[in-house]
C-alpha cells in the first residue's frame, strides 16, 4: 500500500493530486469551522445573548492552546512520516506515528487536570472579570472543554497524520461526523441547558471524532498505530521539534492573539467583544478553505521533496498559491457586499438580542476591514506550508507567527493607543500586509537553496 502511495505522490500529475487530496482537508475545515459557528450562532438565543456569545469567543482563545498542541504533535510527526513514505522506510513511520499520538494524549491529560484545578482563576483572566454574565457562561463552557482536552488534542494529531500519509479520505470522516453530531446536539442541549449545553455538546462530539480517528488507524490503507513500537530518543524529539514549532507557535500564539484582541474589545463594550466573536467565526470559514489547499499541498510537498524531484515542488507551490487566492478573493467579495446580512444571522428574529444596532455596525466595519486584505493570507499559508514541509522551521515559524502575534499584537496594541476601537478593527488588516511583505524573501530564498541542490546533484552525477 504504502509504496503504491510513493508512485501516486512522485508520478501522478501535480494539479489533479492536490485538488484530490484538497477537497477531503477542506471539507474537514469547513466542518470544523461550521463545528465553531454552530456554538456562536445557537448560543444567540439564550437569555443575555451577547454574553453568551462573548464567552464562546472568549473560550475559543483556549481552544487553541489545546488544539495547539494536537497541531504540535499532528505536524512535527506528519511532516516526518511523509519524508519517510518517500524514502521507503515504513517501519520508521509506525514507530513516529504511535510516538505522536501517545504524547498528544498525554499532554491532553495534563492541561485536563490543571485546567480543571484552575478552572475559576482562568476564567477570570479571560473574561478580564468584566461582566457578570460572561464570567459565568465562559465557566460553564469552559469545563466542558477541558474535559475533552485529551480526545482534541489527539483528534488533531491524527487528523494531521492522516493527511500526510496523502488519506485525508479518513480524516475527514473522523472530523466531519463529530461536527455533525455537534451540530444536531447544539440546539437540543442548549435548550434545556444553555451554554452550558453547547459544552455538552462539544464534548460529545470531540470523543466521537477520537474513536473514529483511532478506528481509521487500523484500516489497511493508513500506517497504524503499534504501541510496542513506541520509542522516545533525542533525535525523534528533535524531529517533533523541528516540524511541530512552527504549528505550536502559530496556534498558540493565535491562542495569545485572541486572548489579548478579546481583553482590548471587553474594554470598549460587550458589543464590541461579542462583534469580533462573530467576525472571527465568518473569517474562519475563508481561513478554513485556504488551510485545506495548503494541507493538501503538504504530503505531495513532503513526498516529492523526500525523493528529490524538486520541480515537483514547485509546480505545486505555485498552484496551491493560485488556489488560495483566487478562493479568498471571491471570498473577500461576498464579505464586502453581504457583510450586513452575515452579521445579521445572529441577530435577527431573536427577541433576546435587544439593541442589536451597535453590535451590526461593528460587526459590519470589521468584516470589511479584514476582507481587504484577506487574499494575501492564500500567499503566505501555502509559503509557510511549503517551509514547515520541507524541515525549514525557524523561517516556516517566523511566517507561523507572523499573522497572528509577531505583527498582529504589536499593530493591535499600537493601533489601540493610537485611534481607540477604529485602531483595533484595523490591526489585523494591516498585520496581513505586513506578513505579505516577509513572506515574499523566504519564498525566494527557498527555491534559491533547492537551485543549488539541483546544480549540485547535477554536476555530481555528471
Amino acid at each position: 500500500m504504502t509504496s503504491d502511495k510513493y508512485d501516486v505522490m512522485v508520478n501522478s500529475k501535480i494539479k489533479p493530486l492536490i485538488l484530490k487530496l484538497s477537497i477531503p482537508t477542506i471539507i474537514s475545515m469547513l466542518i470544523t469551522a461550521i463545528y465553531n459557528f454552530a456554538d456562536t450562532f445557537f448560543v444567540s438565543g439564550v437569555e443575555h445573548s451577547k454574553e453568551a456569545i462573548s464567552a464562546v469567543g472568549v473560550v475559543f482563545s483556549f481552544m487553541a492552546i489545546i488544539q495547539a498542541i494536537g497541531y504540535f504533535f499532528g505536524h512535527g510527526t506528519g511532516h516526518y512520516i511523509a519524508r519517510l513514505i518517500g524514502e521507503r522506510n515504513y517501519d520508521k513511520a509506525k514507530t513516529i506515528v504511535t510516538d505522536g499520538v501517545v504524547l498528544s494524549f498525554a499532554f491532553g491529560v495534563i492541561l485536563m487536570i490543571l485546567g480543571l484545578i484552575f478552572i475559576t482563576p482562568l476564567t477570570k483572566f479571560l473574561t478580564a472579570n468584566k461582566n457578570e454574565y460572561v464570567f459565568l457562561y465562559s465557566k460553564d463552557y469552559l469545563f466542558w472543554i477541558l474535559l475533552g482536552a485529551p480526545f482534541m488534542c489527539t483528534s488533531n494529531t491524527l487528523n494531521n497524520q492522516m493527511r500526510y500519509q496523502g488519506n485525508a479520505f479518513f480524516a475527514m470522516i473522523g472530523i466531519s461526523v463529530g461536527a455533525v453530531l455537534n451540530i444536531f446536539l447544539d440546539p437540543l442541549f442548549i435548550k434545556q441547558f444553555g451554554v452550558y449545553g453547547a459544552g455538552l455538546s462539544t464534548f460529545i462530539s470531540q470523543v466521537i471524532s477520537f474513536a473514529l480517528l483511532v478506528g481509521g488507524t487500523m484500516t489497511k490503507y493508513n500506517i497504524s498505530i503499534d504501541f510496542k513500537s513506541f520509542k522516545i530518543d533525542k533525535k525523534i524529539i528533535g524531529i517533533i521539534f523541528n516540524g511541530g514549532v512552527p504549528s505550536l507557535a502559530r496556534q498558540g500564539l493565535n491562542a495569545v492573539s485572541i486572548t489579548i484582541l478579546n481583553l482590548v474589545s471587553i474594554h470598549y463594550s460587550i458589543d464590541a467583544l461579542s462583534a469580533m466573536t462573530v467576525v472571527n467565526r465568518i473569517m474562519s470559514f475563508a481561513i478554513s478553505v485556504t488551510l485545506g489547499i495548503g494541507q493538501g499541498f503538504q504530503p505531495v510537498c513532503g513526498v516529492n521533496y523526500g525523493a528529490k524531484r524538486y520541480d515537483r515542488v514547485k509546480e505545486g507551490y505555485y498552484f496551491t498559491i493560485f488556489l488560495c487566492v483566487i478562493t479568498l478573493i471571491v471570498f473577500a467579495l461576498i464579505s464586502i457586499f453581504a457583510g450586513e446580512q452575515l452579521i445579521k444571522l445572529f441577530a435577527n428574529g431573536n427577541e433576546n438580542l435587544e439593541n442589536y444596532d451597535d453590535f451590526i455596525a461593528i460587526g459590519k466595519e470589521l468584516l470589511l476591514f479584514q476582507s481587504i486584505a484577506i487574499p494575501l493570507f492564500g500567499f503566505n499559508t501555502a509559503t509557510n506550508m511549503l517551509l514547515q514541509t520541507t524541515g525549514k522551521s525557524f523561517r516556516a515559524t517566523i511566517l507561523a507567527i507572523g499573522r497572528q502575534a509577531l505583527f498582529f499584537i504589536p499593530v493591535l496594541l499600537l493601533f489601540d493607543k493610537l485611534w481607540g476601537f477604529k485602531g483595533v478593527e484595523l490591526s489585523q488588516m494591516v498585520a496581513d500586509i505586513i506578513c505579505f511583505i516577509v513572506a515574499i524573501p523566504l519564498a525566494i530564498s527557498f527555491f534559491k537553496e533547492i537551485y543549488k541542490e539541483t546544480t549540485k546533484n547535477s554536476v555530481a552525477t555528471n
